[in-house]
């Protein structure tokens, strides 16, 4: 909002604020209560404001004193909740750090806290790389939770602490954040000692985002070519079914009716409404096609974007390959891709064991291009109309 909020959409807010604090009333833990306040802060910093305390002054008490905490760090005497004692004083524990070993940028630190009154819960911070992008408080036992996945490699924090937490979001972008994170961010500043103020830009979402580098995804023509004779060789040529026309007009559908999927499928491919129009066979295959060679992957999040271009020409023969050997007897899925891949005596190259799980990952996010256009069905099994479609993508994709 350049212009800010009009006075009566703050006067609006407070009203909100007000009448959603009923729910202190009804808790036990000033953590729950810790939580709620912070989320309030951080919907007025998105208002361009960071005064809501001093504006509640004397219209709800115990929402006023708690939120004074979170803004100023100033702890509240009692207010007549049993928890209101506790505000403040809840201090780290102990802590643990998590990660899944196939994807290691992406970190969890979770910190367990104790009030005053015995009363614990868990603050939860997701790191990617250096920068912070999710925080969540919630009851303790997070991270026994979390550490009872198979997947995960749990450490122990000796000193546990928030205290480095600074840095972390000097780092981070307003768009790294969930809405979640700028919700809890308010109570993580005040945990990690220092003014939820001085990170208004991020809690408000008004920072400035530093433009991510573009990935390349330029193309190695004579890979590509050498890829698309091996997929010209090595299937015999498919007679056009009659179910195309009905893969086609489905296909047109979900344009016409905005599917996020489609449209989605379509930008990677760089294939537009005007190019469904006028021709939608040739759109649905090119966007069949859009991640043998993808010409734009923003509408993955940025975590996902760099595995998804690491995919390899390859890699894609592996697959459309054993797609088209299995017929329809195995449901797709990154691992079973990952299998083709390796078992495809078409190509000398496999996939290393260690890199399986995070290239099936990247796989994964891919085939919903191929359920969109009718080369799967909704059980990820090859159709009728997938048998010609597949290999025309490929002929498109890698041959122009």
């Amino acid at each position: 909002m350049s212009d800010g909020p009009t006075a009566s959409e703050l006067s609006s807010y407070l009203d909100e604020v007000v009448a959603s604090a009923r729910v202190l009333a009804t808790l036990t833990e000033a953590a729950a209560a810790e939580a709620w306040a912070s989320g309030a802060v951080a919907e007025w910093f998105r208002l361009g404001r960071t005064d809501l305390a001093d504006r509640l002054s004397g219209r709800a008490a115990v929402a006023e004193a708690v939120i004074r905490y979170i803004e100023s760090g100033v702890v509240p005497e009692s207010q007549g909740a049993p928890w209101t004692a506790d505000v403040g004083s809840a201090r780290p524990v102990a802590g643990v750090r998590l990660y899944d070993p196939t994807r290691a940028d992406e970190v969890v630190r979770i910190v367990e806290f104790e009030a005053d009154s015995g009363a614990r819960h868990d603050v939860s911070v997701t790191f990617l790389g250096e920068r912070v992008v999710d925080v969540a408080v919630a009851p303790t036992g997070l991270s026994r939770a979390a550490g009872e996945a198979a997947r995960f490699v749990t450490e122990p924090i000796e000193s546990p602490s928030l205290g480095d937490i600074r840095s972390a979001l000097d780092a981070t972008r307003p768009s790294d954040l969930t809405d979640r994170a700028r919700l809890d961010l308010p109570l993580l500043c005040r945990r990690s000692g220092f003014d939820p103020a001085d990170v208004f830009d991020l809690v408000a979402g008004t920072g400035v985002d530093d433009a991510a580098p573009p990935l390349d995804l330029g193309r190695a023509a004579e890979d590509d070519a050498y890829a698309a004779e091996l997929v010209r060789s090595a299937l015999a040529e498919e007679g056009r079914p009659a179910q195309l026309a009905e893969a086609v007009d489905e296909f047109v559908g979900r344009v016409a009716a905005g599917d996020a999927d489609a449209l989605a499928a379509m930008a990677v491919a760089g294939v537009t409404a005007d190019d469904v129009d006028s021709d939608p066979e040739a759109a649905l295959v090119r966007t069949a096609g859009a991640y043998l060679a993808p010409t734009d992957l923003s509408p993955h999040p940025r975590d996902e974007q760099s595995p998804i271009a690491a995919l390899e020409p390859a890699d894609w023969v592996g697959v459309v390959l054993g797609v088209m050997r299995e017929r329809d007897s195995t449901p797709l899925t990154g691992a079973v891709a990952v299998a083709y891949v390796n078992r495809c005596p078409e190509i000398a190259t496999s996939i290393p064991a260690r890199d399986a799980e995070s290239v099936a990952w990247a796989f994964d996010r891919t085939f919903y291009a191929w359920e969109i256009t009718g080369v799967l069905d909704d059980r990820g099994l090859l159709t009728e109309a997938g048998r010609w479609i597949l290999p025309q993508a490929v002929r498109r994709a890698w041959s122009g």
